[in-house]
């Protein structure tokens, strides 16, 4: 997991901004992500800062899911075009 403290295009507000956040899937049992989330919403909190969660790869809807049961708002949409 990895988050930057930066600000966007769209918003004059610091945000924090997630970069990657990547558990193996041996530790996929939710206790580890919990923790992580809850570590990076407490420095959010501590700064008073936005969270930008992004969701790229697969599984793209359960993760969207699941960031909304932590109470995520969609808030834009990614496009990939491979051009070889």
């Amino acid at each position: 997991m990895m988050f930057d403290k930066t600000s966007s295009w769209w918003s004059t507000e610091p945000l924090l901004v997630q970069k990657f956040f990547f558990i193996k899937p041996e530790f996929r049992d939710g206790k580890l992500f919990n923790a992580l989330l809850s570590a990076a919403e407490d420095y959010a909190r501590i700064g008073g800062l936005k969270i930008v969660q992004d969701v790229i790869g697969k599984s793209f809807d359960l993760k969207g899911r699941l960031l909304k049961r932590y109470g995520y708002t969609p808030v834009g949409v990614s496009f990939l075009k491979d051009i070889k």
